[in-house]
């Protein structure tokens, strides 16, 4: 699953924490599997990302390369 998020308000929109939060909840549960990333867009920094997400990997489109990494991530 890729979150993309421009700002943490978005990010934390009650449909959009309901997507992610039911992705985490069915993986851990083992009913889902795979990976989920956070696309960090518009300037967005890692310290905006929701409390809930800390701890998902997270990308900036900043960051050179960053499509690459999001493959290399999801192909995991």
């Amino acid at each position: 699953m890729v979150v993309v998020g421009s700002s943490r308000a978005h990010m934390e929109a009650a449909w959009v924490r309901s997507e992610w939060r039911r992705f985490l909840a069915l993986r851990y549960t083992g009913r889902k599997t795979g990976n989920l990333v956070v696309l960090l867009c518009g300037g967005m920094k890692e310290d905006q990302i929701p409390v809930g997400l800390v701890d998902c990997q997270a990308i900036s489109t900043q960051a050179e390369k960053w499509r690459e990494a999001i493959r290399g991530y999801l192909s995991r």
